[in-house]
């Protein structure tokens, strides 16, 4: 025996005869002489065993191992050639007992490389060591330290590439956790994987462990949209083919209530509201007196202010009240099974339908309860021609009673059976005497339901008129 060093604790895979890998940590001894290089597991002192060798062409002298035990770096004399060879040889699967040699050259094909040291030119390799961290090879001889870089890609022949798998393509539910799987990664060696996750396709979502065989994200606030991910895995020596798995979310389950302004003029007074029901495929059913639809409002009906987008109703009350002169107050409502407000006290309140699917709630958004308000005065502009005022449009004008919902176009101008009315402004009276415009009211209500308003109100733009119904 010249030398002897050790890899400790190795990760080595061994191929059974039914195809299957096994996976062991071991501590390996590889042996120089004049034999070649014996493979000695010596992971129990007590019962070490000599488990594969490497043929080589001449005495072994010098060793050096990589730090995962793959790779062996060997100094000694070449017979056939004469002189000495530094040797790069693969040793990734340790259980090979005798020569290998699929080419038929006489010279085992584990090793990947070999250069020439002779006497008297470069001198004879006398000691060397492995930089593992840098993949650097020192070499000493009689006349110079060589310092040799390794590519062990091209050097480990013995190495197959890793396989990933990013999982089957799948449909998920909008506000859920989702897990990607790369757990059917492999390698066909056994050796161990790192894996490196990214999103290449869709909105982007924020991707929790990425470098995990299974990554999480949250499908919160997205609705009928495609997601895809790639996934690359890793083992000690090469990188796979990326493959990519595709997550379609689908389409969000919507609750509409309405009419998002619910004015009621007479208190104590009722009105109606209206529950629709979009569900994953589009489709619309009125679930207004469904049995799974409940109503909450402030107060006796569960609805908390400042919690889940219901908006801190205090500030509300304060703007209008200061819009009005008049104290503005939480009106006392209740909501019937089928949706019908009861206003009991003049004032503003908010409500919320909740339709229950499976173990799940669907919330609708706000819809605001303005309690004693009515029109005052409607102001058209000069060139409107209300030739004949029909309907609820002409009623309301004519009596300044409530008028429809109407939301604003262009240009706030409505066609009539025979003319046309461009409206100016409205007048609302609330609680009885104080008088609030439409832009004030918008404005104190706005926070409450901001998305619906927006719809209708243009930033910039002209208030819509009148928006009651």
């Amino acid at each position: 025996m010249h030398q002897l060093v050790v890899a400790r604790n190795v990760i080595v895979s061994r191929r059974q005869a039914t195809g299957a890998v096994d996976e062991q940590r071991m501590s390996l001894a590889f042996v120089a002489g004049a034999n070649g290089i014996t493979i000695v597991d010596v992971t129990d002192p007590e019962a070490m065993l000599v488990i594969g060798a490497v043929p080589m062409p001449g005495i072994v002298r010098q060793l050096a191992v990589s730090r995962d035990g793959r790779t062996l770096f060997a100094g000694g004399d070449h017979r056939a050639a004469g002189g000495t060879r530094l040797f790069l040889i693969d040793v990734t699967n340790p259980f090979l007992p005798v020569l290998i040699d699929e080419d038929g050259d006489l010279q085992d094909d584990r090793i990947m490389f070999a250069a020439p040291y002779l006497p008297g030119t470069q001198g004879e390799v006398a000691g060397m060591d492995y930089d593992d961290a840098r993949g650097l090879v020192y070499v000493g001889s009689g006349r110079s330290l060589d310092i040799w870089a390794i590519k062990r890609e091209a050097a480990l022949r013995y190495n197959n590439g890793p396989v990933a798998d990013a999982g089957p393509d799948a449909a998920v539910n909008p506000d859920v956790t989702v897990t990607l799987d790369g757990t059917a990664s492999h390698d066909p060696d056994g050796d161990p994987l790192t894996y490196a996750w990214a999103q290449v396709g869709g909105p982007t979502v924020t991707l929790a462990g990425r470098t995990t065989a299974r990554p999480t994200f949250s499908t919160i606030g997205l609705s009928n949209v495609t997601l895809t991910f790639r996934l690359i895995v890793r083992d000690a020596v090469a990188t796979s083919s990326p493959d990519t798995v595709v997550i379609t979310v689908r389409r969000k389950e919507r609750l509409t209530l309405a009419p998002v302004i619910a004015p009621i003029v007479i208190v104590p007074g009722t009105t109606q509201l209206t529950v629709i029901l979009e569900d994953a495929a589009g489709v619309t059913t009125n679930v207004t007196s469904d049995a799974q639809t409940t109503y909450k409002w402030i107060t006796a009906g569960g609805l908390i202010p400042g919690v889940d987008n219901v908006p801190d109703v205090t500030g509300i009350l304060n703007q209008m009240t200061a819009a009005l002169g008049v104290p503005v107050h939480l009106a006392n409502i209740t909501v019937s099974a089928t949706g019908e407000i009861t206003a009991n006290t003049p004032g503003i309140q908010f409500v919320r339908a909740v339709h229950h699917v499976g173990t799940r709630d669907i919330k609708s958004d706000i819809s605001v309860v303005l309690a004693g308000i009515e029109l005052s005065d409607v102001t058209l502009k000069p060139e409107s021609l209300p030739t004949l005022l029909v309907g609820a449009v002409g009623a309301a004008i004519g009596s300044k009673q409530n008028p429809p919902m109407i939301l604003a176009t262009a240009g706030n101008g409505y066609a009539l059976t025979t003319g046309v009315i461009v409206l100016d402004d409205v007048t609302f009276k609330f609680a009885g005497t104080a008088k609030l415009s439409l832009g004030d009211l918008l404005d104190a209500i706005k926070p409450a339901i901001a998305i619906a308003l927006n719809a209708v109100v243009p930033v910039g733009g002209t208030v819509a008129a009148p928006v009651l119904v």
